[in-house]
């Protein structure tokens, strides 16, 4: 699978390279979204998960990848402690989405798709980005408050000079310590709340940088992205909005 990925994208990327920017977009249509899982009932589940959404189109090839960053804990004690001490590690995956979803669907785990503000080049450039990290298989530290999957997908997105898509939190969010706002994304969940603030210890009572303070459900409304009117005059909109 890992093989047939690489040989497409190299296909729809040599096709590309060879047409000019005014002949791209009929030639390959691309897509950029942000998907949203609702919280499982897995400890390491319970914030949620949150991925992007490659598609490209075109008269040779279809493509369509969720690129997920994954830790490699299993439900099981030992993978627990090590995940809750920051000793998992996760790296990149590119999954077809419909075997993406399949199993969200037979749990009954919502899936919301947010499209991303990018123009053709910039989701060029993400997907670049996203294939890279996938194709190195990097391990990147997972730690459940402050280097998930949630911060994985902040980082692809939030790149550019000036960026497309920034974060910025919502002005309910910036009132509210760390521990606040622990309890109120698992207000849902009495246990979690306390695992939670333990874990913070002293930061609980501190205010994170943003983007450490993300959380899948959050994202949509903390993402902003410029956008242009019929005029040319740019103004910011929500990932939620799109």
């Amino acid at each position: 699978m890992a093989l047939l990925l690489l040989v497409l994208v190299g296909q729809g990327r040599a096709l590309a390279a060879k047409e000019t920017t005014e002949q791209q977009p009929d030639s390959m249509e691309l897509h950029a979204s942000l998907l949203v899982v609702s919280p499982g009932k897995i400890f390491y589940t319970m914030l949620g998960h949150c991925s992007i959404r490659m598609m490209a189109y075109s008269e040779k090839d279809t493509l369509d990848y969720c690129y997920t960053l994954e830790c490699d804990a299993k439900e099981n004690m030992l993978d627990y402690l090590r995940f809750v001490s920051g000793k998992v590690r996760a790296h990149w995956m590119a999954v077809p989405t419909d075997t993406f979803l399949i199993p969200y669907e037979k749990i009954h785990r919502a899936v919301t798709t947010y499209e991303l503000p990018y123009s053709y080049e910039e989701k060029q450039q993400l997907w670049q980005r996203l294939d890279d990290a996938y194709v190195s298989q990097k391990d990147h530290p997972f730690n459940y408050l402050t280097t998930n999957c949630t911060h994985g997908v902040i980082d692809m997105l939030c790149q550019g000079n000036p960026p497309r898509i920034t974060i910025e939190e919502t002005s309910e969010m910036s009132k509210l310590l760390n521990g606040e706002l622990a309890r109120q994304v698992s207000e849902r969940s009495p246990w979690m709340q306390f695992l939670l603030i333990t874990m913070m210890g002293r930061e609980a009572d501190r205010h994170w940088p943003v983007v450490k303070r993300a959380t899948p459900k959050q994202l949509p409304e903390m993402l902003k992205g410029r956008v242009a009117d019929s005029e040319g005059n740019e103004r910011m909109i929500a990932a939620r909005d799109l």
